[in-house]
């Protein structure tokens, strides 16, 4: 996997994903490590985690 640093060599799409969770509220890394290979062999350039698709108020800092 390829990161960059610089912000303005950032290009094409950046699909958000949602974050899988099991039956006990945990994350299901299995899937979610799915939809992040889905996402890139569609040809997004990139994923945004955590945050752009309502999350954060179903989770706790633990």
């Amino acid at each position: 996997m390829k990161f960059r640093s610089d912000p303005s060599a950032i290009r094409g799409s950046i699909a958000p994903v949602v974050t899988p969770f099991t039956a006990e509220g945990a994350v299901d890394h299995d899937s979610l490590a799915g939809l992040i290979r889905f996402r890139l062999e569609s040809g997004s350039h990139g994923i945004s985690l955590g945050g752009s698709t309502g999350e954060p108020s179903s989770q706790s800092a633990a």
